[in-house]
């Protein structure tokens, strides 16, 4: 930043190694609060439109639910809007002029454009500015200056990376539009946030949830959530004893278990491999596949009893996971009712 600038300013402008300055978080925290006392409907920041030619606005505000063009909101800091740029890559001249090439293309698009003084990154300074600019379209009373003042000298890659950590599994795609930054800038933070321990950035997560179908994937994440609370409510605890408590197959609940670790909803450890909990279950009760089995009717007649699943399966032409999830399941498979003979409650 230039001398004069700093002079004119009587601040160094503090982005916080976010790349946002004090004013421009000042407006986003003052703009989050009205969406949140309903006094506006939505608003976003760094709004760009393919009539801005690449170039954007600050922020756009949209009054109600059918205000459809918004209120342009630019904060005028102390680089460009007339004055010197950071790099000095164009002169002052060129930036005012692109200011006015952009206020232009918006008044033809029918779209108001409110520019507030921001050279002054201090909160009493910039609340009489933005009461001065925006009074007119939006009630200001319920605004709480101090949070924003807080907001603006807090760190927002932080805020991103809390956002991201409290809200997983979370597409870097849904984080962006939550936290209304781009999604390039969004996954910029989260790595960066990894990097003092805000987060722990799940690499594969985007990928693997993109193209899911969501209600599907929200049981799914339900039953995920339901089973790492078990284990960790009761740990230590086998694997197979949580699938005998959900009704589940053995094989997914050390899937789920797995991927709360990975989202870092249980402290399952995961090399208590596969085998070690397969081989402490049979030790307990024996090989599923070798425990006697009882045939029942549908009116809950004992019919037969079997030396294993394979030979029940045998008998009745049913495979040997459909008899397996029928006696865990408490259902019924091939017309019949199947269950261990170990298991001291029978239940239909």
């Amino acid at each position: 930043m230039y001398i004069d600038t700093l002079y004119r300013t009587r601040s160094i402008g503090c982005v916080c190694g976010d790349g946002f300055s004090y004013p421009n978080k000042f407006m986003f925290s003052v703009c989050e609060q009205l969406l949140k006392e309903k006094e506006i409907f939505a608003f976003d920041n760094e709004f760009n439109d393919d009539w801005l030619d690449n170039r954007q606005y600050d922020f756009i505000i949209y009054l109600n639910k059918n205000d459809k063009q918004g209120i342009i909101i630019e904060m005028d800091g102390g680089l460009g809007h007339g004055n010197k740029t950071r790099n000095n890559s164009i002169s002052p001249e060129e930036t005012k002029l692109i200011d006015e090439w952009k206020d232009n293309q918006a008044q033809r698009k029918g779209i108001s454009v409110v520019r507030i003084d921001a050279t002054c990154s201090e909160k009493e300074f910039l609340k009489l500015n933005i009461e001065a600019a925006i009074s007119d379209y939006c009630s200001l009373d319920k605004i709480d200056w101090d949070v924003a003042d807080q907001f603006a000298i807090s760190n927002y890659v932080k805020y991103v990376c809390m956002y991201y950590e409290s809200h997983k599994p979370i597409t870097i795609e849904q984080l962006a539009i939550d936290c209304n930054i781009g999604k390039s800038t969004a996954q910029r933070y989260i790595k960066r946030g990894e990097v003092y321990n805000w987060c722990s950035y799940v690499k594969d997560l985007y990928y693997k949830t993109k193209y899911i179908d969501t209600k599907r994937h929200r049981k799914k994440m339900e039953k995920l959530h339901k089973v790492c609370k078990y284990y960790e409510k009761n740990a230590p605890i086998l694997a197979s004893e949580i699938a005998k408590e959900f009704g589940m197959d053995f094989s997914m609940v050390i899937h789920y278990l797995d991927e709360g670790v990975k989202y870092g909803y249980t402290p399952y450890d995961r090399e208590y491999s596969k085998k070690q909990n397969i081989k402490q279950f049979r030790s307990i009760k024996g090989n599923p596949r070798k425990r006697p089995v009882l045939c029942f009717s549908l009116e809950k007649d004992l019919v037969a009893r079997y030396e294993s699943v394979s030979e029940a399966s045998r008998y009745y032409s049913v495979s040997d996971s459909a008899i397996y999830n029928c006696c865990y399941k408490k259902g019924t498979s091939g017309g019949y009712i199947f269950r261990f003979e170990d298991d001291n409650e029978i239940e239909y």
